[in-house]
């Protein structure tokens, strides 16, 4: 399985064996495929796993790419786990205005927590096809961007913590995509033309189609503007997100108008210029660290978004939770999605975006007087909760069934490529 058209990029061969063990998170894809070959080319005892989310969900691709390699393969059945940690808490999401991120829920609580325990089990690392780094450093392990920013996915890892960096390998950190298929045509594998999953894995085609299948009928209500003038009627909050401005029908307005936030205590789409969907503060809920302290007053670059190129800013208390303050006011900050934070190359952690912190309507129809606004700051809101929750190891409240709003996420305004 020799195959030396590229340098490879170093990464650790750890255990006291001679032969240490990696075990491969192995979807079916031609990334995970790879980071199998890469690994048994540099002399682990490679095995591989695989991650039955849903029931009849066909496993192929795995298995011949196992069978190709010489690799043991073990299927596992994680319909229950996937359903409760990843597809009911993104359908919650909707149903309190969020555009949520299932890819940053399903790397969290399957496969570096569900898979990296069965690596562990085994005494042996857990290796995906993620393009990320982990680099050591004179006082320890950092997360890294992937030398391609094309295809880096450390946005949606942002919850990793360093104690978990110690058991797991990303062999493909220092590739480009176009690499990866010319190595998996060099070691002869069937999946080297496979198109990349671009959308959710569990959604075939359309998020609204999926939702109201799984029951979540959101009734219609009405779009109002940022003073609260009644426009028109939305069809149910599920249907959009911040930033968006097709699908809103005829307001009567002389501009173009664009979701400026979803009001689901009120069942209000609220409506403005294209300057009003920018900001420059929102809350942080939820924060995760990968070596524990927050970053506070430092100036770090924070992406929104996946892809976002990021905006400088700074991580700041507010009472007993966060806020971010931005340099230069950014596009649709999303309720639901992520917001990650760089220092040059390290991922050191991020959270989940909570509301814009400008004025809000009132809970009637009718503007605030002129001075007058409602901040969303450090109310008694869910949002503490969270960050006390996550702080004391617990799973935030939306987690659990009936739970307040969440604080999952996706990628791009909506959706976009899978993590």
């Amino acid at each position: 399985m020799e195959n030396s058209a590229f340098n490879r990029p170093e990464f650790p061969i750890k255990g006291p064996a001679a032969k240490p063990r990696a075990v491969v998170a192995l979807s079916g894809g031609v990334d995970s495929a790879v980071t199998a070959a890469l690994l048994k080319e540099r002399g682990y005892a490679v095995s591989a796993v695989s991650l039955r989310m849903w029931p009849g969900a066909c496993m192929a691709d795995a298995q011949r790419a196992a069978e190709a390699l010489e690799i043991p393969l073990e299927v596992i059945e994680a319909g229950a786990l996937f359903r409760k940690q990843v597809i009911e808490p993104f359908i919650r999401a909707y149903q309190h205005g969020q555009t949520p991120n299932p890819c940053v829920l399903c790397n969290r609580f399957l496969k570096f927590g569900l898979l990296l325990e069965y690596a562990r089990e085994r005494k042996a690392l857990l290796a995906t096809g993620h393009y990320a780094q982990v680099v050591k450093r004179p006082e320890g392990l950092a997360l890294h961007r992937a030398q391609s920013l094309e295809k880096d996915q450390s946005y949606f890892l942002f919850n990793l913590k360093e104690a978990q960096l110690e058991d797991i390998v990303f062999p493909l950190g220092g590739f480009s995509k176009c690499h990866i298929r010319r190595l998996a045509q060099g070691y002869g594998l069937e999946v080297a033309s496979k198109p990349d999953s671009m959308e959710v894995c569990f959604i075939p085609g359309s998020y609204r189609a999926f939702l109201e299948a799984e029951g979540l009928h959101m009734p219609g209500g009405d779009i109002v503007d940022t003073g609260g003038n009644v426009l028109g009627r939305h069809e149910g909050l599920h249907r959009y997100t911040l930033g968006q401005r097709r699908g809103l029908g005829n307001l009567g307005k002389p501009t173009a108008q664009y979701v400026v936030r979803l009001e689901a205590a009120h069942n209000r789409l609220v409506v403005g210029e294209k300057a009003e969907v920018f900001s420059r503060r929102f809350a942080l809920e939820a924060p995760s660290w990968v070596r524990g302290e927050p970053p506070l007053h430092r100036r770090l670059r924070v992406c929104i978004r996946h892809q976002h190129a990021g905006a400088m800013g700074q991580l700041q208390r507010e009472g007993e939770g966060y806020a971010v303050e931005l340099e230069e006011a950014v596009a649709a900050p999303t309720p639901g999605q992520a917001a990650v934070f760089y220092e040059a190359e390290e991922v050191l952690g991020g959270g989940w975006i909570g509301p814009p912190q400008r004025p809000i309507l009132t809970p009637s129809n009718k503007a605030p007087h002129a001075g007058v606004g409602l901040k969303c700051t450090k109310s008694a809101s869910p949002s503490r909760l969270w960050a006390k929750a996550v702080a004391n190891g617990h799973f935030p409240p939306a987690f659990a069934a009936g739970g307040g709003p969440c604080p999952p996420p996706t990628t791009g305004y909506a959706r976009g490529q899978r993590g």
